[in-house]
């Protein structure tokens, strides 16, 4: 049973609900992803449960992960050489409101520097290896069709590099959504200018964030897109 079995995801059409750590006191965030767990696996007996899936309690929170928190830390706190002055910041502030509003698409940039060059070069070597490889004049035969009588498409080297550059976006993506939802719903040691090296659920006084999709507070496991986090009031 997932996180979702008993919070439903809003679908496209619903607005992103507000915070649900808000209307309850009893609501349990899984350690590795920061998303909210399921209401019946929470309430098991003689179970503390801990992470929403077994996928997370594989995963975990691991060195990579500990530097994302590093810099999400440090890029709330405005400190220098953070990647805080390739962020426009202040035209974000508000009268009397000047917490810095970090997105998730500026965290990945800073601690996964080169994105965009590396997908820019394996794009033309992909499409260069798709024209080489295809004559545009030829009959196939028999042998180049699949079951159903279509052609399969050729897998060259560009390609798999293209597929490879991909996937290891979207896990990089994902690890920096994870780490800005375990901002929300843990927080960070206070007093500190380092990650926390202790595991959340350990007692101590923490400064937590919040999750803003067009500049409103919504339940982080729920945020989607490039969304942003802040300091909480």
């Amino acid at each position: 049973m997932s996180w979702m079995d008993s919070w439903s995801r809003p679908n496209k059409q619903s607005a992103t609900p507000p915070p649900l750590y808000l209307t309850s006191e009893d609501v349990k965030y899984c350690l590795a992803c920061g998303r909210v767990i399921s209401d019946r696996k929470s309430h098991q007996k003689n179970n503390v449960v801990k992470y929403c899936s077994d996928g997370c309690r594989k995963r975990r929170v691991g060195p990579v992960d500990r530097k994302i928190d590093s810099t999400i830390l440090a890029l709330l706190n405005g400190q220098k050489e953070s990647g805080i002055e390739k962020i426009d910041v202040k035209s974000r502030f508000r009268k009397g409101d000047h917490r810095n509003i970090i997105f998730c698409d500026e965290i990945e940039d800073i601690v996964f520097p080169g994105h965009s060059q590396k997908l820019a070069v394996a794009k033309p070597v992909a499409e260069a290896t798709k024209e080489d490889d295809e004559d545009p004049y030829a009959i196939p035969n028999d042998e180049d069709l699949d079951s159903q009588g279509n052609r399969p498409n050729p897998a060259g080297p560009g390609l798999e590099e293209t597929r490879r550059e991909g996937q290891k976006r979207a896990d990089e993506r994902e690890m920096v959504r994870r780490a800005a939802r375990r901002a929300v719903v843990f927080g960070f040691p206070i007093d500190t200018d380092e990650a926390p090296a202790q595991k959340p659920s350990e007692d101590g006084p923490r400064r937590k964030c919040e999750a803003l999709m067009n500049g409103k507070v919504v339940e982080p496991s729920f945020a989607k897109g490039n969304w942003c986090i802040r300091w909480r009031e």
